[in-house]
C-alpha cells in the first residue's frame, strides 16, 4: 500500500510537528491561494500512490490526533475524512455565510455558477444550499483517483474563475471577514496584501461540495469521528 500524505509547513521550525510517516513540504511562497496552490503544485505526485493527501504542519495539533495511517492502510474506503476538528454537521452554505459574510456568498454562487454547474448535471443550486457536512482544511485522504478528480473537474475549474475573473476581481481580492492568526504586516510580506482575500475561505469549501455531488458514485467514505 502506498500512500503518499504531504504536510505543508512554512518555517524550519514547524517541522517538528509533522508526522513522521507523512512527507515534508516546505513552502517558501505563498499565494493567496495558500494551500490550494500547494495541492496544484503536487498533482503529479499523486501517481503511483494508492492513496493521497495533502495536509497543514498543524493538522494533528489543531485536531488533537495523529493522521490515522493504521486506518487508511486497511484501503477499506474510497475517502478518509480525517480531522476530528475539522469535520461539521452543518449547512455549509449557511455557516459560511455567517461566518464570512454575505459578500462570500455572493461570491461562491457566482464562482460556482460560472465554473462547475455547465460541466456538472448532478449539481444544482439546492444541492449547493444543502450540503450539510463541512469538511475543512483538506482534511482528506482518498484513493489517488479520487483526488486526481477533485483536483481536474472542480479545484481547478474554480482557481481558474478566481484568477481570471477581471469583473469580481476587487471583491475577490477585498478584505475577507476572518480572524487569522497572521497580522496584517505579516500577510503583506507573505502574499503582497495587509489582509485576507476571499480565495482560500471559498476553494476550502470545495471538498464538501466534491463530496455531496458524488454521493451518486456510492463513494465509501471514513469520518474521523465515527
Amino acid at each position: 500500500m502506498n500512500i503518499k500524505i504531504f504536510q505543508i509547513y512554512f518555517e524550519p521550525s514547524q517541522k517538528e510537528l509533522l508526522n513522521p510517516k507523512s512527507i515534508p513540504y516546505l513552502n517558501e511562497f505563498l499565494t493567496p491561494l495558500f494551500e490550494n496552490q500547494v495541492i496544484l503544485d503536487l498533482q503529479p505526485e499523486i501517481k503511483g500512490s494508492d492513496y493521497f493527501g495533502i495536509l497543514s504542519h498543524k493538522f494533528e495539533q489543531k485536531n488533537e490526533m495523529l493522521i490515522p495511517f493504521d486506518v487508511i492502510e486497511r484501503g477499506e474506503y474510497d475517502i478518509y475524512c480525517v480531522g476530528s476538528k475539522s469535520i461539521f454537521n452543518h449547512n455549509v452554505w449557511q455557516f459560511s455565510t455567517d461566518a464570512h459574510g454575505r459578500l462570500w456568498s455572493y461570491l461562491f454562487f457566482e464562482m460556482i455558477n460560472e465554473s462547475l454547474f455547465n460541466n456538472n448535471s448532478s449539481l444544482t443550486f439546492e444541492v449547493l444550499k444543502n450540503t450539510n457536512k463541512g469538511i475543512y482544511q483538506n482534511a482528506i485522504v482518498c484513493k489517488s483517483e479520487i483526488y486526481n478528480l477533485y483536483i481536474e473537474t472542480t479545484l481547478k475549474p474554480c482557481v481558474e474563475w478566481l484568477e481570471n475573473n477581471i469583473s469580481l476581481k476587487s471583491l475577490i481580492f477585498s478584505e475577507c471577514k476572518y480572524e487569522g492568526k497572521l497580522s496584517a504586516e505579516q500577510l503583506l510580506l507573505k502574499i503582497g496584501l495587509p489582509h485576507y482575500t476571499f480565495h482560500t475561505f471559498l476553494l476550502e469549501r470545495l471538498w464538501s461540495i466534491f463530496i455531496e455531488v458524488n454521493k451518486v458514485n456510492n463513494l465509501s467514505i471514513w469520518y474521523s469521528k465515527n
